[in-house]
């Protein structure tokens, strides 16, 4: 990470930390950035641009065309493009009267993707025993060949993951499950 501009995914408590030997305060500002940008990208920016859009179309399609045209055209192309995707998924979603059942579909969906689906582009893009144009393998050193994360019910760290997606959902299409009485709610939370 840092100024090299290298990639990692890092799983809190089942890798080394950057105090194994590492700038401890790089890597959690690195952990901190990254996840406050997914959190923005799956859960803020879908929503509130569907409502801009949904306020004043022209006045939105308008705002990405001047986005395009100040900024390289090919990025600002792609990152509009994704734009319009988030839209019209969170649109379609709306459209079919989402359920807590569709927010938890969602949760799957997004914990495949980040855990699974990721890992096996880069596999694909990088296999194992690949080399760099040097000649030299690709996976060495620090780079280590990634195992696909696979969901694991015995994992608290993948029901979490889900239980918190899954309300992420809920709020943002306003679709709220049951309350639990204080005394059963402990049973849905960790010590």
């Amino acid at each position: 990470m840092g100024t090299g501009a290298n990639v990692d995914d890092i799983v809190l408590h089942t890798i080394n930390s950057y105090s194994d030997g590492g700038d401890a305060e790089a890597g959690m500002c690195a952990v901190y950035t990254g996840a406050r940008a997914k959190f923005t990208d799956l859960f803020v920016s879908p929503a509130s641009q569907l409502q801009q859009f949904l306020e004043d179309p022209e006045g939105f399609i308008s705002g990405l065309e001047t986005k395009i045209e100040q900024h390289e055209r090919i990025g600002a192309l792609e990152r509009g493009v994704d734009t319009l995707k988030a839209i019209k998924d969170l649109a379609a979603q709306l459209q079919e009267k989402p359920t807590m059942e569709t927010c938890v579909s969602l949760a799957w969906r997004d914990f495949h993707a980040f855990s699974r689906d990721v890992i096996l582009d880069l596999i694909a893009t990088f296999p194992a025993g690949a080399k760099t144009k040097s000649g030299e393998l690709f996976w060495s050193a620090y780079k280590i060949f990634p195992e696909v994360l696979e969901f694991d019910p015995q994992n608290p760290l993948h029901k979490e993951f889900l239980i918190a997606a899954a309300n992420l959902y809920a709020c943002v299409f306003k679709v709220h499950p049951t309350k639990y009485p204080s005394e059963e709610n402990k049973l849905h939370t960790k010590p």
